[in-house]
């Protein structure tokens, strides 16, 4: 059981120091330019003496190329299906969208097990909680409560704008 314990710790200290570690490294224009239409068109404006890329909301990139992700969006899906790892897939880090998961399926499942086969073979006489099937829950119980930080704490981040996606760029928030 304490397998689950320090697997949750440890992830959770990944992602709070993964976290920590990334600076939003996402160029907004940049690209020398003769036109308009070098910046993406619509996307930015060939601007300034060096006559380079000036991109407008939300596109980023040299060029303007890239859509950057909407704050609102990551907010809502880790807020609604943080735990199972939405959040993470939406920002582009399948890794950990994966790790929390499979995290939370098994903490959810497991504790499952007991019980139903306490259920199953029940008398009149007979209890779930009897024999010991309150024991696993009560561990797994305690093991998802580090999913749930894990979950609190990317949220918080999104909240704040603490995050990047894949490429480097932070959220878009329309101001």
């Amino acid at each position: 059981m304490n397998i689950f314990f320090g697997f949750v710790l440890l992830f959770s200290f990944i992602a709070l120091v993964r976290c920590a570690a990334d600076e939003p490294n996402c160029p907004s224009g940049g690209l020398n330019c003769f036109s308009d239409m070098q910046c993406g068109g619509t996307r930015g404006s060939c601007e300034g003496e060096k006559r380079t890329c000036e991109c407008f909301p939300p596109y980023a990139g040299e060029d303007c190329s890239y859509v950057r992700l909407k704050q609102s969006t990551a907010l809502a899906l880790s807020f609604v299906l943080g735990p199972y790892g939405a959040d993470r897939f939406y920002l582009g880090d399948s890794t950990f969208g994966v790790m929390k998961l499979l995290l939370s399926l098994v903490l959810c499942l497991l504790p499952c097990i007991p019980v139903c086969c306490a259920m199953c073979r029940r008398t009149k006489k007979d209890s779930p909680f009897r024999g010991g099937y309150i024991g696993p829950c009560v561990v797994f119980f305690v093991a998802y409560l580090g999913v749930i930080i894990w979950w609190a704490h990317d949220w918080v981040n999104i909240a704040l704008d603490n995050v990047v996606d894949q490429n480097g760029c932070g959220l878009f928030s329309p101001e």
